[in-house]
């Protein structure tokens, strides 16, 4: 035994030195990636470095970064490339691997290209002092005591100097790893990882985070809260189509709707605080994110800007209602000559308008945005050329009535619902781009402006045309081919149909996620800048039942599901432990709970309706990590309505919530011991009593 144990012991040694002396549960953990490495990729070697980073990627912004330093500024901010590099290379619980292997393999490529294309002068030489650099910060890292995120920290603090100053908003400067989601009153932008990082966690709230000062700057903040998307609820989307003076119908929709979710429990919440993650309009309304107040923004503004006052500007409907009709007032103004000449106005009008590229002056609604945001609000992220809210009117810019708007560097923009008037598909398209972990939409809510009934439409757009031309000269005229073009393009402009055509490209099972609000209007639809009919579109509101049925889906969308811990695995099943968790905070939880209990209501999962009523753990069993599991809310005489998130896969949850990662996480959570996750083959094994792919009860 003597030498064996010998051998065994300068074996030790020798993985020592070369620091690839793995721990449980490093060992199992590369085990598995390196069969999947050689069952898909080849004759290529296997590296456990690259296979330890496969739950975090290495995104890297540094040519953001680069870019963007003045005359002098290179040499000090090499010393921040390498801290950043290194408090991403070595996330907590993450392998004490040799820092030059890591940079060689991760790093260096990423380096090289960014600081060629930056054209600094000598590249070669600043990568390899870069390179000399991280070696020191990681050996610097690993011997702190205090812990990577204490140590980035005090890096952070004594390392910015001559840079404090707000540099740009395309790279997060707490990291220079990931871009940057939300900006501070200091003007200094950083991502979610870094708030979460460096942020307080609320005890009541675990996805809401205190920032009490700038990690850069070290400016002191008093109230600032960042709401951070959780990881198993889905996204909730706000949509509004365009209509010019008909956004009323949507803010009066709105209204409605949170009368709605009052009635049915009992408490006032705001729309704009609690439902929505990301809202999206066309023409009577814009873009905007409701994660942090005020809320993020990052591309030019639409026209009466509905959900940037909600988001950004956190008003109540009824406070946007007013400030609204104000605006559309202000904005259509007529001419002064209209009044002056009152036989020959019309004339006069056409040509004024013909040769001016507009019916209307951009005066007013300049004035207006202005005298409502201010012209120092910044609407989209452009280093060195802010587009201003006075400005970002382009997209209201509707033919005719508004010339176009140019913005320097942008281009020249026009209205947006020539191209897209009711923006779901858009609002779609645009959430993974901001959640790239993001799952499907949990809800999403398109407020229309308000639609002209078909029946008469139907007929004017496909009439039929005589044979006889000569003999019919009225009908002729009628449906000639630029009167047929005209009403076809008006219909495309129409945003029910474009309703209509995106739910029939949905999947059955998705369909109950979505939901429409908007109201019939006798005859033909309001010009967009006719204000006289503002009041008459406030009086009409949508169909109760489909008020009732949105407050309701809007209500379940407030929980999600978390588990507690990994799954245990044992007799044939996984047991599973969590907890029906709520977005709010625990006073307006407690009130919610509350009357969700006076009307009957209850949660579900799977079909059977959960004990204890309100407890909030919840204990099931899985035979498979990826069978469906449901949980919903069910009430009397208005069926069930899933949670966030659900259905969902007890597999899905592990990856969302980083239950198994036995390297760290780029949050540089810490957690327990590791448990080595197994997932069952495909095929049911014998002895086993059930049939895999079902939830137990």
């Amino acid at each position: 035994m003597g030498p064996i144990l010998a051998w065994c012991h300068r074996a030790r040694e020798r993985r020592r030195h070369r620091q690839t002396l793995y721990s449980f549960p490093h060992l199992p953990a590369l085990f598995r990636q390196a069969c999947k490495h050689v069952s898909k990729v080849g004759e290529d070697p296997f590296n456990p470095i690259i296979a330890s980073r496969y739950q975090n990627l290495v995104p890297l912004t540094l040519l953001s970064f680069l870019k963007v330093l003045g005359p002098g500024q290179f040499r000090h901010a090499l010393q921040l490339v390498a801290s950043s590099i290194a408090f991403n290379a070595i996330p907590t619980g993450m392998h004490a691997f040799a820092p030059l292997c890591i940079f060689d393999t991760l790093y260096r490529r990423p380096c090289e290209t960014a600081l060629r294309r930056a054209q600094i002068s000598s590249p070669v030489t600043s990568l390899e002092h870069i390179r000399s650099l991280v070696q020191n910060e990681m050996r610097l890292l690993h011997n702190y005591l205090g812990g990577s995120v204490e140590y980035y920290r005090d890096t952070l603090k004594r390392g910015w100097g001559p840079l404090r100053k707000p540099l740009s908003d395309t790279v997060c400067f707490g990291c220079l790893a990931q871009f940057p989601d939300r900006r501070l009153p200091c003007r200094h932008s950083f991502c979610e990882i870094c708030f979460e990082v460096f942020g307080k966690r609320c005890t009541n709230q675990p996805y809401t985070f205190h920032i009490l000062e700038c990690m850069i700057c070290l400016a002191r903040f008093d109230g600032i809260k960042v709401h951070i998307q959780p990881p198993t609820a889905g996204a909730r989307i706000l949509t509004v189509d365009g209509g010019g003076i008909r956004g009323v119908v949507a803010l009066t929709s709105l209204i409605r709707l949170e009368a709605a979710i009052s009635h049915i429990v009992g408490v006032k919440l705001p729309i704009q605080e609690h439902f929505f993650d990301l809202a999206i309009g066309t023409s009577s309304g814009r873009r905007g994110y409701d994660s942090v107040h005020p809320g993020h923004t990052n591309r030019p503004a639409l026209g009466s800007l509905i959900a940037l006052r909600l988001f950004s500007q956190s008003w109540s409907v009824d406070e946007c209602l007013r400030q609204f009709i104000r605006l559309a007032n202000k904005t259509f103004r007529r001419r002064p000559y209209r009044t002056c000449v009152p036989i020959l106005c019309h004339v006069i009008d056409y040509i004024y308008s013909f040769a001016a590229d507009s019916q209307y002056s951009a005066d007013g609604i300049e004035e207006a945005l202005k005298e409502v945001f201010g012209a120092e609000q910044d609407m989209c992220r452009t280093d060195n050329n802010r587009t201003k809210v006075y400005r970002a009117r382009c997209t209201s810019a509707a033919p005719w009535y508004f010339s176009p708007k140019t913005l320097t560097g942008l281009g020249t923009f026009q209205d947006g619902g020539l191209w897209q008037n009711n923006p779901t598909s858009i609002g779609l398209w645009e959430w993974p781009h901001v959640c790239p972990d993001a799952g499907e939409p949990d809800l999403v809510l398109s407020l229309g402006t308000g639609s002209a009934l078909y029946t008469q439409l139907s007929i004017d757009r496909f009439p039929i045309r005589s044979p006889h031309p000569s003999r019919s000269n009225g009908p002729v005229r009628r449906n000639s081919f630029l009167l047929r073009a005209y009403r076809s393009y008006m219909y495309l402009l129409d945003g029910e149909p474009a309703w209509q055509r995106l739910l029939g490209g949905l999947p059955l099972r998705r369909r109950n996620r979505f939901y429409r609000l908007n109201i019939n209007i006798p005859g033909r639809e309001p010009s967009i800048d006719d204000t006289t009919e503002i009041p008459g579109l406030c009086e009409n509101g949508p169909p109760i039942h489909a008020l009732n049925a949105t407050a309701w889906a809007m209500i379940a969308s407030l929980f999600y599901f978390e588990l507690e811990r990994p799954p245990v695995y044992g007799q044939w099943v996984y047991t599973c432990e969590g907890q029906i968790r709520c977005r709010l905070g625990i006073g307006s939880r407690r009130l919610i709970l509350e009357g969700l209990a006076r009307q009957q209501a209850r949660f579900v999962r799977c079909g059977e309706a959960l004990s204890g009523g309100y407890v909030f753990t919840v204990r099931f069993t899985v035979i498979d990590l990826r069978a469906e599991v449901s949980i919903d809310l069910h009430a009397p005489h208005e069926g069930s309505r899933p949670i966030g998130g659900s259905p969902f896969t007890v597999h899905g949850l592990v990856q969302r919530q980083r239950l198994y990662c036995p390297f760290g996480s780029a949050n540089h959570l810490k957690r327990g011991p590791q448990a080595l996750l197994l997932v069952p083959p495909a095929k049911r094994q014998r002895g086993d009593p059930h049939g895999a792919g079902r939830a137990e009860p």
